[in-house]
């Protein structure tokens, strides 16, 4: 308030007095011994109280110090620490030359440069439309959930250093961190191209993330898998339960379908016709590069089609969520956890896929080829896949029929 900031003719006799004087907005004059004085600025950042120093007060006169704590309450507005905001603009004459010269450029690029986490919202935006589900998708939540809203995320983009990058790591197991290093990598490469920073980019691996000491990520195993012979029993039990998640994951199973082509499932992606049904999943759904997706036809057997039930509008899903209808999708981990209560292992939904393809179909004497397209896998190199573009719909559904009629005695 107006009536507590200290006036010019004051602070002599305020250099006798120990202690912190007032000058609004958590600027003050402190005073550690008779005419021992400096100015330090209090402020919260990140849920935290903060003191910093601004420079002693025999360098700094009233009005400098005013001009500096107010470029300084600036960058903590716009999210940016201002510890790491060294005011060499604002500094007076008396300071080395040389150093004010050195630091003045650096504290411009602190004031002008987007935080990373601003970065990554203008990324996703261009970008995430692009991959699987979209704005919507699971990737697009968890590059907003990891990289945005931390204090990472508020570092200026221009100035982030190798120590920044290796602070934020620490703070994930070794695989998850690797996977953070890739994405704020990626995100700094943009920056670079749109000209938001220069120089090398302190998240690279090769040359520089590779020579640093770091934990290493486990390697990585494939997704548990059932054997095929105990699928008859799980399935009995599936159809018992008859929940939506039940008979989603039930569907699942036979189709070798990827949790997320089930729980997107709508039901205009499904069409009957006299040699059978057939479920097609979009290019956009499907796993891989954007340029490398292709749409995905499933022969549906009889008793895969009974699972779905009774049909609905084209755009309703067809296994609706049960707080928002036909218009949400399932919840993505709703199937698995019908499978951990049904079987408290270490199964998990994808590891049916090699459940019904390495063990079933493998030991049945089916093709790798057959067994390769029910699971959408690229078969051949890029020459016999340009060339071999039938997804031999017709030859696998004799194949998806016998699966169904050992998983549930049915065809």
């Amino acid at each position: 308030m107006a009536e507590k900031l200290l006036k010019a003719n004051d602070i002599q006799k305020k250099l006798t007095q120990p202690g912190k004087h007032r000058d609004g907005a958590g600027l003050f004059l402190q005073v550690a011994a008779k005419g021992q004085a400096s100015w330090t600025y209090q402020f919260r950042f990140d849920n935290a109280t903060h003191w910093m120093s601004i420079g002693p007060y025999a360098t700094f006169t009233l009005t400098e110090a005013r001009e500096a704590h107010h470029e300084l309450r600036r960058q903590r507005d716009r999210g940016i620490d201002p510890r790491r905001v060294l005011m060499a603009s604002a500094a007076p004459a008396t300071v080395v030359p040389a150093v004010a010269r050195a630091l003045a450029p650096q504290a411009a690029v602190e004031v002008a440069s987007p935080l990373f986490g601003a970065v990554v919202v203008e990324y996703l935006a261009k970008q995430a439309v692009n991959w699987t589900g979209g704005l919507e998708g699971k990737e697009h939540f968890s590059y907003t959930r990891t990289l945005t809203g931390n204090s990472f995320a508020k570092l200026p983009v221009a100035v982030i250093t190798t120590s920044d990058v290796e602070a934020a790591l620490d703070k994930f197991t070794p695989g998850r961190a690797e996977k953070m290093r890739m994405r704020i990598n990626k995100i700094l490469d943009y920056a670079t191209v749109k000209g938001y920073r220069t120089g090398d980019n302190p998240a690279r691996l090769k040359g520089h993330f590779e020579h640093l000491p770091r934990q290493v990520a486990p390697k990585s195993e494939p997704h548990p898998a059932m054997p095929s012979a105990e699928v008859p029993v799980l399935m009995r039990e599936l159809l018992a339960d008859g929940s939506t998640e039940a008979r989603a994951l039930a569907f699942t199973i036979l189709t070798a379908a990827r949790t997320s082509e089930t729980t997107d499932a709508k039901w205009k992606e499904i069409e009957v016709g006299p040699a059978g049904a057939v479920w097609t999943v979009p290019k956009e759904r499907m796993k891989g590069k954007p340029e490398d997706r292709t749409e995905h036809r499933v022969p549906i057997c009889p008793a895969a089609l009974k699972l779905l039930g009774k049909r609905g509008a084209p755009e309703d899903y067809i296994f609706p969520s049960r707080r928002y209808g036909a218009r949400k999708p399932l919840w993505h981990a709703s199937m698995l956890v019908v499978l951990k209560s049904l079987r408290a292992s270490v199964y998990v939904v994808h590891g049916f896929r090699a459940t019904f393809s390495g063990d079933w179909a493998a030991k049945a004497g089916y093709s790798l080829e057959l067994r390769e397209r029910a699971l959408h896998h690229v078969v051949g190199d890029s020459s016999l896949v340009a060339y071999n573009r039938d997804e031999l719909v017709e030859q696998r559904r004799p194949m998806m029929a016998a699966w169904a009629k050992f998983a549930i005695g049915t065809r």
